[in-house]
């Protein structure tokens, strides 16, 4: 049973995220563990850093309680910067599908979104927001705008690597 509500909120969540901009390797129907996708021989990025699969034991409890929380943290795909109303940005999507699916279970997504926001920035405020939040699982839109400004490849890659919710 845990299996089954992990792999359905691992399709919600792969269809809004791949939407929202950001690659990810979502859940095949035959069951997770995921295999990553091929990469394209344009990519240089290991597939074990783009999609790996893992186990989630906070969401797992939380399915067990019935109220599952997640921050949703990032630049203005986040925000909703584009959406036509709070109701079309991806966390809210995202909460709608979840509640549907999970019908047992009190979905809550909170949304902290900054327009703008680079990774370095959105890395410190990912510890504030935690210890003010206790999500059970974060979800962390990030890379655009690090990309427009130009920040070095190896920065970005040392800022995702060393950041921490735990």
């Amino acid at each position: 049973m845990a299996k089954q509500i992990a792999r359905k909120i691992l399709e919600s969540l792969c269809g809004l995220v791949i939407g929202a901009g950001v690659a990810a390797g979502c859940a095949q129907e035959s069951a997770i563990p995921v295999t990553p996708p091929p990469l394209s021989p344009a990519c240089e990025a290991p597939a074990g850093d783009i999609a790996a699969p893992a186990q989630l034991p906070h969401v797992t409890a939380a399915l067990r309680r019935g109220r599952l929380r997640v921050l949703a943290i990032g630049s203005s795909s986040t925000a909703g910067v584009g959406a036509s109303s709070e109701a079309k940005t991806y966390p809210a999507q995202l909460e709608a599908i979840l509640e549907g699916a999970l019908s047992n279970v009190d979905v809550v997504i909170v949304n902290r979104g900054v327009s703008g926001e680079v990774a370095s920035v959105t890395a410190e405020r990912i510890k504030s927001e935690i210890a003010v939040e206790k999500p059970d699982l974060l979800l962390w839109q990030l890379g655009t705008n690090d990309a427009l400004v130009r920040i070095a490849p190896e920065e970005f890659e040392a800022t995702v690597r060393s950041t921490s919710a735990g």
